[in-house]
């Protein structure tokens, strides 16, 4: 008597890249491993690959974006930071309907459609419990550059861009969201379409191959001079930008911009948060800025304490923060000057907030321009 199963067309999924790719699936569904309940219902069929029997759930990607994510898939990182897909499906309409996860992340209040009909394959097993940024921002009590656990967090989120660029990609998906941590605070990056081979983003044809579309990329973090269309598409210098922003955020928490210029925006409804940052870059003044004071913060209680943490600020950071976040820099009027990661690393070992004694890779004077 025979043994062998019989199998519905539709239970089998057919690589788009590898001939011997074949992928079954058994009427399983997983949520986002990485996003665990921040998922909000969205699921992956779980799928086993007919060859090694290896297990792995899917993200779907936008339309247009087939030929791009081969290239990815076939030319990963050399690095451990990053989640990366080991594949790409074709997905037939009625599998489609059972695949609510997404390569891209919406960040407007309109998300638009993701009708792609390819879908990327990320391995399902062995991830460390991690938290997302955001709550593990939560879980720190009274969150600025003093406290260990902050200084931690931006000196290993450094050191995971660092090594991604040392791979030959840059990430410009910077939000708290996009970025995990296990329970040492080590760091690892959710994959994204906002992730670009450098090659891609220098020279003819950088313009098609690294532009993204208006509210695709999230705006907290965001380089002014990308989201206004000042450069056409994203580089390096909007992913080292977004850094440094995400940085004084952490270590202050404040926004570079929220300044006098935005008092009365409301932002306690995704609409009002998108109006308020739509309007944030385009008044890119830095709230510290030693020759414009005209977004400079008032008399408020909390807004007391950001100043304090400011003059308290080791004066290297102080200053990288200024040349950075200054309307010249941000708007790219002036010639760019954006510390690479490998920069924050090394300014970080000299104020002893960043031991690199375990990591093996020498990131001393590693610069990506």
């Amino acid at each position: 008597m025979s043994t062998s199963k019989y199998r519905v067309p539709n239970e089998l999924y057919y690589s788009e890249i590898y001939g011997g790719g074949i992928y079954e699936w058994n009427g399983q569904t997983v949520q986002d491993p990485l996003g665990g309940d921040r998922g909000e219902g969205r699921v992956s069929p779980l799928l086993t690959s007919l060859l090694s029997g290896e297990t792995f759930f899917l993200k779907r990607l936008p339309g247009d974006a087939r030929d791009r994510f081969r290239t990815r898939v076939l030319l990963p990182p050399r690095n451990e930071h990053i989640l990366w897909p080991s594949d790409m499906v074709h997905l037939e309409e009625e599998q489609r309907e059972g695949c609510s996860l997404f390569v891209a992340q919406s960040y407007t209040p309109a998300p638009a459609e993701q009708e792609g009909s390819e879908a990327l394959l990320f391995p399902y097993g062995g991830y460390p419990r991690m938290v997302d940024g955001l709550r593990r921002l939560s879980q720190i009590e009274s969150p600025s550059w003093k406290v260990r656990e902050i200084r931690r967090m931006a000196a290993e989120i450094a050191r995971a861009l660092e090594s991604l660029n040392r791979s030959g990609y840059l990430y410009a998906d910077i939000h708290l969201s996009r970025i995990y941590f296990s329970d040492d605070d080590a760091v690892f990056l959710d994959f994204s379409n906002l992730v670009f081979p450098l090659r891609d983003s220098v020279g003819r044809g950088a313009d098609t191959a690294c532009r993204v579309e208006q509210g695709a990329y999230p705006l907290e973090f965001a380089d002014p001079a990308l989201v206004r269309g000042l450069t056409p598409h994203v580089d390096l210098h909007s992913q080292n930008y977004s850094l440094c922003a995400l940085f004084f955020y952490l270590f202050l928490g404040r926004y570079p911009y929220d300044g006098r210029l935005l008092t009365g925006y409301k932002d306690d409804t995704p609409q009002g948060h998108y109006v308020k940052f739509r309007d944030y870059h385009k008044m890119p003044v830095f709230i510290f800025d030693p020759e414009d004071a005209q977004n400079g913060l008032g008399a408020f209680w909390e807004e007391q304490q950001v100043i304090e943490l400011w003059e308290e600020l080791p004066g290297e950071l102080r200053e990288m923060f200024v040349r950075t976040l200054r309307r010249g820099n941000a708007e790219r009027t002036e010639p760019v000057n954006n510390p690479t990661p490998s920069t924050w690393l090394r300014c970080f070992r000299e104020l002893g907030w960043y031991d690199d004694k375990d990591d093996k890779k020498e990131t001393e004077g590693i610069a990506y321009e």
